[in-house]
């Protein structure tokens, strides 16, 4: 996720997320708010610890 006080480069996002190595996309407008489909917003003291990986995850 990314936000900001001004209008984010869209274009050039999309085409770096589409082209890196892993793939990727970039949501925005009405498509985005169509993915968050009203989901509520996690605060910091909401925020819960992800559990840690076996040790085999990483080799």
């Amino acid at each position: 996720m990314a936000a900001s006080r001004t209008e984010l480069p869209t274009d050039l996002l999309t085409r770096r997320a589409a082209g890196g190595l892993t793939q990727a996309r970039c949501v925005h407008g009405e498509a985005l708010t169509n993915f968050i489909a009203g989901a509520a917003a996690i605060n910091d003291g909401d925020a819960v610890l992800a559990p840690v990986p076996p040790p085999a995850v990483f080799g």
